[in-house]
């Protein structure tokens, strides 16, 4: 589970990093050439601490029809992650229970 964990984190910040190197190496400000993006919540959506549908939640939930901002995405099969902006924590593009199994949630 450790290794898990790590692989995890890893893979969250590829997601959020990658897209800076190219300001990194070449100058210029990867914030201001990449805009936040802003999203409304289809349903209740449980934030969790890692871009993995089996992370533990954070106890933040993204209430139905609440909008909120991403700063950085990536996907890992058919699922679409995304960190949000305003503070630690990633959403989910797809529900992973209940009626919205498989569904956009966002």
């Amino acid at each position: 589970r450790p290794r898990q964990r790590a692989l995890g984190l890893l893979l969250c910040a590829a997601f959020v990093m990658l897209p800076a190197w190219p300001a990194f190496f070449f100058g210029g400000n990867a914030a201001s050439e990449k805009p936040l993006e802003t999203y409304v919540a289809l349903t209740k959506i449980n934030v969790r601490e890692m871009c993995d549908v089996q992370s533990a939640k954070t106890g933040r939930i993204i209430e139905q029809g609440e909008k909120f901002q991403v700063q950085g995405s990536g996907a890992v099969g058919p699922q679409r992650f995304f960190k949000l902006a305003d503070g630690p924590g990633w959403v989910f593009q797809r529900g992973v229970a209940g009626r919205w199994l498989d569904k956009d949630i966002i």
